[in-house]
């Protein structure tokens, strides 16, 4: 966790979109980490990164995009940080759209401190953190 006032976020979710730069921008006053621009392309060496980068955080935002095509990463990323502690942020804008899969999401849901259907109500809960 950050040693300075400023909170650290660890933004978590799909690689495509460049979602990260619309949390960047709405809510300011954090740190961020983003692991979309590690420009690590090893998968031993990207999950050591983004499972070391959690460690270091305070909170993780978790964004499950309807684009994303699977968010096994997503749920990794949400589980550890659940098991060390970590304030979890949870957008769900999949389950919505595949009610199929919105079941097995259940578990990241459960896993999560706060859940949200928009990437809007996510940012606000986000700017209201102390």
């Amino acid at each position: 966790p950050s040693q300075n006032s400023r909170k650290v976020i660890y933004l978590s979710g799909g690689h495509r979109s460049g979602w990260q730069d619309f949390i960047v921008r709405s809510a300011g006053g954090f740190e961020f980490i983003d692991p979309s621009k590690n420009g690590l392309s090893d998968s031993k060496a990207y999950t050591s990164w983004d499972l070391y980068s959690i460690d270091k955080c305070d909170i993780v935002f978790a964004y499950f995009e309807s684009t994303n095509p699977s968010g096994y990463g997503l749920a990794l990323e949400v589980g550890y940080a659940a098991a060390k502690g970590k304030h979890v942020i949870f957008v769900d804008e999949k389950s919505e759209s595949d009610q199929n899969l919105s079941k097995y999401i259940k578990i990241i849901r459960e896993a999560s401190d706060a859940v949200f259907e928009s990437i809007d109500e996510g940012v606000n809960y986000l700017k209201s953190l102390p």
